[in-house]
């Protein structure tokens, strides 16, 4: 079966934006049912990214280097999400908290440092795409 890679960079980066719209608008909502809706937008958008990622590492990766190079894969896309959350998110909320901001602030903060983050994973991931692409039209 072949896969479309123009429709996967499509879904990826629908999938991407979708997060990131959630991500700041939790930062924004005071309604407890608003963040349940956000909290299942944000899972459509997790699923999308996901199976998204997996085409196009289908894509990239050589059937012979498949199970090596997806058993990486997974390990990357995995903990990158746990490491920003502890590395970068949780005390970023401490230290806001300890400098004598609001609670409710700080924690609509890290939604907003969760936002950048996503926001700058979606640019590498445009520029990188776009250069592949490139790379792709100029070879003979």
């Amino acid at each position: 079966m072949k896969v479309d890679i123009v429709g996967v960079m499509v879904a990826e980066k629908i999938g991407s934006c979708v997060a990131l719209s959630a991500t700041v608008l939790y930062a924004l909502c005071n309604n407890l049912a608003l963040i349940f809706g956000l909290s299942a937008l944000r899972g459509f958008s997790e699923v999308i990214i996901l199976a998204a990622s997996y085409s196009l590492s289908s894509i990239l990766i050589p059937p012979a280097k498949r199970a090596r190079y997806f058993g990486l894969f997974n390990a990357t896309y995995f903990l990158s999400w746990g490491v920003a959350g502890t590395l970068i998110v949780g005390p970023l909320t401490d230290v806001l908290i300890s400098r004598g901001t609001a609670e409710e602030l700080a924690y609509r903060m890290a939604f907003v440092s969760t936002s950048v983050l996503t926001l700058l994973g979606l640019i590498i991931l445009g520029v990188l795409l776009w250069t592949m692409r490139r790379s792709a039209h100029s070879q003979p």
